[in-house]
């Protein structure tokens, strides 16, 4: 679609809707995300509302050598003020975006509870073992503790594991995709901790009435296994697909079918 660009992200839309949470935090987030492609980004709704990317935590709030949080004041202090001489100038409000990813940069170094929140070692030893020692599962806890001080949407990237290729089903024989077997074998055992551990959690704090979970793709795959010369692989399918919801408030314990209608 070359029109696929304009079009928000959910997280963007909500991040417009619903604002951030605490000082310093900002509304949407991304964790690790692999490549730029995987997600939606702001689209017409402005580059102030992309995801911030958190995925690189020790990066993200290490200082370089001999930068003191004070310098770093001046420094933002002088940004915001040579910002002020272009805002007039800007007609596609690209210094707002800057201007806000700034301010919220900023306020993730110099702050100190935005610095507690994307500290895992803070839990307890119980929750840390709940979850595992995996990286999607240490993600989905680090997303519950941007959640619960605020934080409006918070996407996970599951695109790779180290153990097999990716989600792309397309066949065993066709790399790096790992069909059913090689591929999706290795990935299951550790989204079913993830997606176990992180609604338990968050029902266990109370959390989960007022938090929806989505795991989902941007399409489905063919109803018939053995696409493309393979044994057990299956194509896209843009026609029909799923998406598992936890949380929310909403009535679980169902399964609902939405159709298309063809003329």
């Amino acid at each position: 679609n070359p029109q696929g660009h304009l079009y928000p992200a959910m997280a963007s839309v909500v991040a417009r809707s619903r604002g951030g949470g605490d000082a310093g935090m900002p509304s949407n987030v991304v964790l690790n995300l692999k490549d730029r492609s995987h997600i939606p980004w702001g689209g017409w709704l402005g580059g102030q509302y992309d995801p911030f990317r958190g995925d690189n935590v020790k990066d993200l709030f290490g200082l370089p050598k001999g930068l003191s949080l004070d310098r770093l004041g001046d420094r933002h202090a002088l940004s915001r003020q040579l910002d002020s001489l272009h805002a007039t100038m800007d007609a596609a409000g690209h210094m707002e975006a800057i201007d806000r990813f700034g301010q919220q940069a900023f306020e993730l170094v110099a702050g100190g509870r935005s610095r507690e929140a994307f500290d895992l070692s803070r839990e307890s030893a119980s929750t840390l073992e709940r979850y595992g020692k995996n990286d999607w599962c240490r993600q989905a806890l680090l997303a519950r503790r941007l959640v619960e001080r605020g934080v409006s949407f918070v996407t996970i990237d599951l695109s790779n594991h180290g153990a097999s290729g990716t989600w792309d089903t397309h066949g065993d024989n066709i790399p790096p995709y790992g069909g059913i077997w090689n591929g999706l074998r290795p990935l299951l055992p550790v989204f079913d901790r993830l997606i176990t551990a992180l609604v338990g959690d968050l029902e266990d704090r109370g959390l989960l009435d007022t938090t929806l979970v989505i795991a989902m793709g941007e399409f489905g795959r063919t109803p018939r296994i053995g696409t493309q010369g393979s044994s057990d692989g299956r194509d896209h399918w843009p026609v029909v697909m799923t998406a598992c919801l936890a949380g929310g408030g909403l009535r679980h314990g169902q399964v609902i079918e939405i159709g298309r209608a063809h003329v």
